[in-house]
């Protein structure tokens, strides 16, 4: 699958020439966090959304892959809770700062 990340939401699709037919994945209110008690695969994230209430399970090719996916979403979630399109708007600019320490990769709940 095809996965790009705009605003506040990740978006996939098929492959890259099906753009056409993307779903969106909301991050704003949704769960972020390692998804191995939901699937016995290895390097897997996912995005719990609590208002859809759905689980995304997203497979990486290795641990590192997925926790740099892990920490952009993150990063954007953190984005999104700062005065509306502010947060969004530095993350463009490449000044907005959240300290990494911060971002939870714990699991996600059941």
């Amino acid at each position: 699958q095809y996965f790009t990340l705009k605003k506040d939401a990740l978006y996939y699709a098929k492959n890259k020439e099906y753009t056409f037919d993307y779903k969106k994945v909301s991050l704003l209110h949704s769960h972020i966090g390692t998804a191995e008690k939901f699937t016995s695969r290895r390097n897997c994230f996912g995005i719990m959304d609590p208002i859809e209430q759905r689980l995304h399970i997203m497979a990486c090719d290795c641990e590192e892959t997925m926790r740099d996916w892990m920490k952009a979403l993150l990063k954007v979630q953190a984005a999104l809770v700062m005065e509306p399109g502010q947060g969004l708007r530095q993350l463009r600019d490449g000044v907005f700062s959240s300290d990494d320490s911060g971002l939870s990769s714990a699991p996600l709940p059941s």
